[in-house]
């Protein structure tokens, strides 16, 4: 059984040892050639244990800790990612000051600005309208 464990046989039924078929296989690939015959393997198993530290941290965490989605959803709306919810607005205290939207522009003015209702292409409209809109105040700071 040793020995046919070392042999492998040919169509006409030669054998022919194995150290020789393995002296005849490709070199293993080295340096840049093994990165990337490799690197699906490496960022599979990167994003395993990521995934599992994420999981294993959300098992440990008690649920009255549990506000990361709360974190993520401020971050996207804070980037730009993903558009404020008119609650959330709401959440903020804007307070309902009528403000001039300038629709061309992407701003809005507070009452007692220059351009307050003068601008060409505007309407008026609350601030946190305004903001729920993701538009900006012209001096980049709410209404006082």
């Amino acid at each position: 059984m040793a020995y046919l464990d070392r042999v492998i046989s040919t169509k006409t039924g030669e054998p022919i040892p194995l150290e020789a078929v393995e002296s005849l296989a490709a070199p293993a690939p080295s340096g840049r050639e093994a990165w990337r015959h490799n690197r699906g393997l490496v960022y599979l198993l990167v994003a395993s244990v990521l995934l599992g530290v994420v999981c294993y941290r959300d098992i440990i965490t008690p649920p009255e800790n549990r506000n990361s989605a709360q974190l993520l959803s401020a971050f996207l709306t804070q980037v730009g990612f993903r558009s404020p919810v008119k609650g959330e607005v709401q959440s903020r205290n804007y307070p309902s000051t009528r403000v001039w939207v300038d629709l061309r522009k992407g701003v809005y003015y507070c009452p007692g600005d220059r351009r307050y209702g003068k601008s060409k292409g505007g309407q008026f409209a609350s601030e946190a309208d305004a903001r729920l809109s993701q538009y900006e105040a012209a001096g980049h700071q709410p209404c006082r």
